[in-house]
């Protein structure tokens, strides 16, 4: 989506209180600290509760971007069933940070005092309030950057809860991600500096995949340099289902980009992508060359484009993706990320939905199908015959002066794009295929390793067993996994003491195959405390993988060895 560069990553109920919660009064000049003897606070509702600060918060200084902190004596008023109903509403230690008082919500009164049409948020019209939430393509308030407004409308305008939803969000999660087409999106993970973000993208050959450039490039943002520009690492994460990754982590050899996105064109010293004189929305795409030949195992899609702009009215098309938020049912914002995107333990759900778009101009695809933050450099696509074909690539909302979203824009593949992908596929050096082998605990969310007993004495029979698996594009060959106790979590430091148990052999791991590793015998005569039990797969590194590191092929099982003495 426009913007999103900086604000995938977002931030949960914890952190704004962390950075300070910033509200801004809404702009409709019917609502004065006069009309309602105190001022609205964009914050939270549901569809009982609504939520307002004390007009001497906003007499304290202009009524825009004003921060609220824990020093401020400003009394919050929260209006709904009763206090009940404040779990669902406000963050659990907001009482630690403001006086809040609980009243009776009464329609007629509010609408007396001039707030018309005040109704369930989940019928909100557009000359409700603006309130602060976690939606990560509305620009109007920040919080460190990290850009988490939510707009309330309704009718022809966007979802009350989310930009990029029009009407109620009508996308559909993907469970079945090992199978075509959904193998061929992936969830793009990118750190610049200390942060990370996420965003979509889809497979366009055996090691190429096609994203937003955005995903990848911000000059506005400190990379690893204290420079503003492409990300310090990038992976994808193809067909993710939560925290299942059956196609693990791919790393990123090569990017490319275009100047349109890139580069100070017009020379006044800023870069594209921060310059509003230029047009770089029309160029935010980008193709990223893989480390592996994973498309052989996921598939891709092929593309399609038409300098015919009317082949485009009407269209039947996909948008899929990996939307940090979506609405469900009940008219709840959800959260479909968690955890750091930092390494393997973050959770991501694709979603897809499916519908025409309206028509398209020389770079630009223009529709009202639902997509938010994180759907960026996700796939538009369509089917024709038992084949998938790219046209577009998802790339933000657009609004009116008044802020109001009036429809989702996704970049249009044309003849120069589909001309640099086939160069850049034809010269770009072919990547070595090698396996990866790994706890497949790590990569699917799961808890399959396994102590006969937590507590024992020297001598007893210890059975210890997990799972190992061939994440990588290649066969493994034979190898060994080395079983220990230990006082730390690490075998390979000298920090702590280690104590070798036995091995095991495994036979040979096709890719994305996975085999039992086990040991079983006489525990050794270890002093009383408590021991971790770590299986090393591949200990003398004799398989040459994509990632040899220890931490990669250490497993450190969860469960705490307790040595008894033998008297």
């Amino acid at each position: 989506m426009t913007g999103l560069q900086s604000t995938n990553y977002g931030l949960d109920y914890d952190e704004q209180l962390d950075s300070g919660l910033y509200l801004v009064a809404p702009r409709d000049e019917d609502y004065s600290e006069g009309n309602l003897g105190y001022d609205t606070l964009t914050g939270w509702r549901n569809d009982d509760v609504l939520v307002r600060v004390d007009s001497n918060y906003f007499n304290a200084g202009t009524r825009e971007y004003k921060r609220l902190t824990i020093e401020d004596d400003y009394q919050l008023f929260v209006e709904g069933n009763s206090s009940e109903t404040l779990s669902n509403v406000l963050p659990e230690d907001i009482e630690d940070v403001v006086d809040v008082q609980v009243n009776t919500l009464d329609l007629a009164t509010e609408q007396e005092n001039g707030l018309s049409n005040l109704v369930p948020a989940a019928e909100s019209t557009s000359e409700e309030l603006e309130l602060l939430g976690q939606d990560d393509g509305n620009t109007t308030l920040t919080v460190e950057d990290q850009q988490i407004g939510i707009q309330l409308s309704a009718g022809a305008n966007a979802n009350p809860s989310l930009n990029g939803v029009f009407g109620d969000d009508d996308r559909t999660r993907v469970t079945n991600t090992t199978s075509n087409p959904w193998t061929k999106v992936g969830f793009v993970t990118a750190k610049f500096g200390d942060e990370w973000f996420g965003s979509s993208g889809v497979m366009i050959g055996p090691h190429h995949f096609l994203t937003s450039a955005h995903s990848i490039f911000n000059s506005t943002l400190s990379d690893s340099a204290g420079n503003g520009g492409y990300a310090d690492e990038i992976y994808v994460h193809l067909g993710q289902d939560g925290q299942e990754k059956y196609y693990g982590q791919v790393g990123v050899t090569y990017f490319h980009t275009v100047n349109g996105y890139t580069a100070d064109n017009d020379g006044d010293g800023i870069i594209a992508d921060a310059d509003s004189n230029e047009d770089d929305g029309n160029y935010d795409w980008a193709v990223l060359s893989l480390d592996r030949n994973i498309g052989n195992y996921t598939g891709w899609m092929g593309w399609q484009w038409n300098s015919d702009l009317s082949w485009f009215n009407d269209l039947n098309v996909n948008i899929t993706g990996y939307p940090k938020n979506t609405i469900n049912s009940e008219g709840i914002v959800e959260t479909n990320w968690s955890g750091s995107l930092a390494g393997i333990d973050h959770s991501a759900e694709m979603y897809t939905i499916s519908g025409t778009i309206n028509s398209a101009d020389n770079y630009q695809i223009k529709h009202h199908l639902d997509a938010t933050g994180g759907n960026s450099g996700g796939p538009v696509w369509r089917s024709e015959g038992n084949s998938e074909y790219v046209i577009g690539l998802t790339s933000g909302y657009i609004h009116d002066s008044q802020n109001t979203p009036t429809h989702n824009e996704a970049i249009r593949l044309q003849k120069y794009m589909t001309d640099l992908i086939e160069d850049w596929k034809t010269n770009d050096p072919n990547p070595v295929d090698k396996p990866d082998l790994v706890d497949y605990d790590q990569w699917f969310g799961t808890d399959f390793d396994y102590l006969s007993s937590n507590s024992i004495k020297p001598g007893d029979n210890l059975t210890t067993r997990f799972v190992t698996r061939n994440n990588g594009t290649a066969a493994s060959g034979n190898f060994d996994v080395n079983f220990y106790a230990s006082t730390d979590n690490d075998v390979t430091n000298s920090s702590g003491s280690h104590w070798f148990l036995g091995s095991d052999t495994i036979s040979s791991l096709d890719p994305f195959n996975w085999d039992y590793a086990t040991w079983s015998g006489s525990f050794p005569n270890l002093n009383p405390g408590s021991y971790y039990i770590i299986g090393f797969i591949d200990p003398s590194t004799s398989i040459d993988e994509f990632d040899d590191s220890a931490a990669s092929n250490q497993v450190v099982f969860d469960s705490i060895l307790q040595v008894q003495s033998l008297f």
